[in-house]
């Protein structure tokens, strides 16, 4: 690991900067994330607040409920959370899963959780303009979201004209052939406001149906396989269960704004999450009846949930955007359709023509981005640091078609990092060493499994702190597996030994008797007990493939800049309400408390609060909040 030290700036070079928290509350000014992650925002708190309020009171897709409309409707959830999870508990096969408590994690009897509704300034439009966001990682019926995401993943991953991301676009364009003799042009769309303009019934219909015969159709050589009766009812019991599901996380969202509630009436919500997943292949429903991949005008067509991207041949601008705005149509939605006979924006890229009317393609940076990057006087540890200029190679690899435009790409990176601080030896060095090998590799699929043998990895969760600098979780994991590789051969044998007290490798005992009814039988192996003369049945590592995974440390990083800015945010809010209060005013944007007698001692001081939400905002989980299937749930905050 390279070594460079830090040199301090010059007494003329240090700003003396106001204590940020102070400035915000003196300003009455937030800091929030902007729409596109263009960087951070310093915005004037009223005009949060009435451009949030402007997006709720639009009654074509909001509808405002007294809380007790609300508690009703979250209260009903909670019940159908807990139907989902007695029905999954009647069935074997899924409960292995321990879907019946994922699903019944977030109910609460009392003081619902709400999603705090909130908008993300989009400082790249002329006038700036609102993305709302309701964020429902900590709501009652999360799971049955997570749930349905999960299982949509194989039809995401078949769907042809879904495009994953810009590695999975430019593989794709890579291994294109363009006619260069035919005249072709550039066609891009863009679906207006996708998610709320989505026709939710209809979208939950078209999916629901997708996911049926995707269950009930599985193939091998080409040759359909006879279902036989347990796994027809086992698909029937499933489908049932992802119907319930797919309802319970859509339909009826509720979002909480300051101290009033709403009822979103229409479409999809950014902040659920299979929305993005019901989104793309409602899309891929409407782009398959239409045959665009099949048509021989278009050399190619791809859509990053609503932005559509078309190749098309054709003797005219008019002709190419015509045929593109006549096949792909989405029922309720408005497609904006756009066309260049040179070049256009997709993505984080430019794609345009070169001199011998081929396909090339270059990095795009939109207007107003700040290009955020960890500064060199951040507290990260050094190979982090590294960590993130060599991915930033690698996403300069794939968005150049040419090496000479990743050349000027890498120059161009080097000049930023060396702008945030970063000692110039030290990015060279960086540099050399990498260059080369992302771009070899800028197409190349990582597979572990094949390459190392692995079947996986295991995480051992930690924070940012030098000590892990002299630590090797290889040889931590090599020493733990190889024991119980070789505890599980000597079992098989029988051939136990406690000579070396350093290393025994006792009998199983049988003060410890196994449940066969809550694990899987097949996950246990025989072993020799007694001398021999008896067998018993343990669990087998082995049979989950724990044995070779690869070790790796993960360390969760330390509260930061961001993790600040949301408590400063909270206390401007809050200090802004107590100072109108105390001066007897009512402030326009803020509805007047219930209960007016409930003494002031009462409500917690802002200072009291600052620790407990950091917390809320570090990105850090509890193993009570883990599960294997789905991921994280949340911590439940109000």
């Amino acid at each position: 690991m390279e070594s460079v030290t830090q040199t301090p700036p010059p007494p003329s070079a240090v700003l003396e900067l106001l204590p940020p928290l102070s400035f915000l509350k003196d300003n009455n000014y937030v800091v929030t994330m902007t729409d596109k992650n263009l960087g951070l925002a310093v915005s004037e708190r009223d005009w949060i607040l009435s451009n949030e309020l402007k997006l709720l009171q639009d009654v074509r897709n909001y509808k405002e409920l007294s809380l007790l409309e609300a508690n009703v409707i979250m209260k009903d959830k909670g019940k159908i959370m807990v139907e989902l999870s007695d029905m999954v508990q009647d069935h074997i096969f899924l409960s292995e899963l321990r879907l019946d408590e994922y699903f019944k994690s977030l109910v609460t009897e009392k003081d619902h959780v709400y999603p705090q509704f909130h908008g993300l300034p989009k400082i790249h439009k002329q006038p700036t303009g609102f993305r709302p966001i309701i964020p429902c990682h900590s709501v009652v019926f999360n799971p049955a979201a997570k749930f349905v995401s999960k299982e949509l993943k194989p039809l995401i991953k078949a769907a042809p004209s879904i495009i994953h991301g810009t590695k999975d676009l430019f593989t794709r364009l890579s291994q294109l052939r363009i006619e260069s003799r035919r005249k072709w042009f550039f066609v891009t769309g863009d679906v207006v406001a996708f998610y709320p303009n989505v026709p939710l019934k209809l979208c939950m219909d078209v999916v629901c149906d997708m996911y049926e015969q995707w269950l009930f159709s599985t193939s091998k050589e080409g040759v359909d396989d006879i279902l036989d009766k347990d796994s027809m009812r086992n698909n029937l019991i499933k489908l049932n269960i992802f119907k319930r599901a797919i309802e319970i996380g859509n339909t009826q969202l509720i979002t909480q704004h300051q101290e009033k509630y709403f009822l979103q009436l229409n479409g999809l919500a950014m902040g659920v999450a299979d929305s993005p997943d019901l989104a793309s292949l409602f899309g891929y429903h409407f782009e398959k009846l239409s045959g665009i991949l099949d048509h021989r005008q278009v050399a190619f067509y791809g859509r990053y949930i609503d932005d559509c991207f078309g190749i098309v041949y054709a003797e005219s601008a008019d002709e190419a955007l015509n045929l593109l705005r006549e096949k792909i149509v989405f029922n309720g939605c408005v497609i904006e359709w756009a066309v260049s006979d040179s070049q256009c924006q997709f993505l984080d890229s430019t794609i345009y023509k070169g001199e011998d009317n081929n396909l090339r393609w270059k990095p795009y940076v939109k207007a107003r981005n700040n290009r955020e990057r960890i500064p060199w006087v951040s507290c990260h540890p050094i190979d982090v640091k590294r960590g993130v200029y060599i991915g930033e190679l690698s996403r300069l690899a794939v968005l150049c078609s040419h090496k000479e435009t990743y050349i000027d790409a890498v120059r161009d990176l080097n000049t930023l990092f060396q702008v945030r601080g970063y000692p110039v030896p030290l990015i060279m060095s960086w540099c050399k060493r990498n260059l080369q090998e992302r771009w070899d590799k800028r197409f190349a699929l990582r597979n572990a499994s094949e390459s190392t043998g692995d079947e996986g990895v295991l995480v051992l969760k930690t924070r940012f702190d030098d000590v892990w600098n002299w630590f090797s979780a290889t040889e931590l994991g090599a020493t733990i597996t190889k024991y119980w590789e070789e505890w599980y051969e000597r079992a098989e044998k029988g051939s136990y030994s406690t000579s070396n007290p350093s290393q025994p490798f006792p009998e199983e005992v049988e003060e410890h008797p196994h449940d066969l009814t809550d694990i899987r039988p097949d996950l246990f192996t025989e072993v020799k007990v007694k001398g021999g003369s008896d067998t018993a049945f343990v669990p087998d590592l082995r049979k989950i493939g724990l044995l070779r995974s690869r070790w790796i440390v993960s360390r969760k990083r330390n509260t930061n800049l961001f993790d600040l800015t949301n408590v400063w945010k909270k206390i401007v809010l809050r200090q802004l309400d107590e100072n109108i209060a105390q001066e007897g005013g009512v402030d326009p944007m803020i509805p007047t408390c219930v209960n007016e007698d409930e003494p002031t001692s009462s409500k917690p001081a802002i200072a009291d609060t600052v620790e407990e939400t950091i917390y809320i905002h570090r990105r850090s989980t509890t193993p009570d909040q883990e599960h294997p299937e789905f991921g994280r749930s949340s911590k439940r905050t109000n």
